[in-house]
């Protein structure tokens, strides 16, 4: 029994003859130590655990999985995956990749490539936390998260880490520019 907080992708896929993996052009900030969550406590990138996750790096929409005991067939499974995973000045950023033979995964992934869904949430498992002020912003409540364990990340409506969102190339460079409510621009 785990006890994973919810906050608001490493590992290339297996393919199978049945299985056709749809790789996304965009990337999402999973994870942005530099603001707090809106539960009003902060995550340490630098101290997330990726190992187990990178040998199963599972894509979830909204954290759901159905109990070992009580799958049945209208269940909702796994989305796809995670790949290219990286830490980037204090955000974990990754690549989704759906399943496209699942009806579900399919309607999530076009929700994800039309905008609709621009968020994404990482299920974590806490190891340590620290009321120190080196590791405390202005206006925190609760210790920070220093180290914990990647469990999943899923497709998520709103997160609770208000950077946790996709990034999209928009200079003539082919830059990331992370959008954030402070910088969204809406193109006409």
């Amino acid at each position: 029994h785990y006890n994973i907080i919810c906050l608001t992708g490493f590992y290339t896929t297996l393919l199978r003859p049945q299985y056709t993996a749809y790789h996304m052009a965009k990337q999402f900030v999973i994870s942005d130590e530099n603001v707090l969550n809106d539960r009003g406590f902060r995550v340490m990138t630098s101290g997330i655990r990726l190992g187990r996750f990178s040998k199963n790096p599972i894509c979830l929409f909204m954290h759901s999985r159905p109990s070992r005991w009580d799958l049945k067939s209208d269940s909702v499974l796994a989305i796809g995956t995670w790949e290219n995973l990286k830490i980037e000045n204090g955000q974990l950023i990754g690549t989704p990749v759906f399943d496209e033979g699942d009806e579900f995964a399919k309607r999530i992934m076009d929700k994800v490539e039309k905008g609709i869904y621009r968020m994404c949430s990482p299920g974590l498992e806490p190891i340590t936390t620290s009321s120190d002020a080196q590791y405390l912003l202005p206006g925190q409540r609760y210790e920070t998260v220093v180290d914990s364990e990647l469990i999943e990340i899923s497709i998520a409506d709103i997160g609770s880490n208000p950077n946790s969102l996709a990034l999209y190339r928009v200079d003539e460079k082919n830059e990331l520019v992370c959008l954030s409510a402070e910088n969204i621009t809406l193109a006409v």
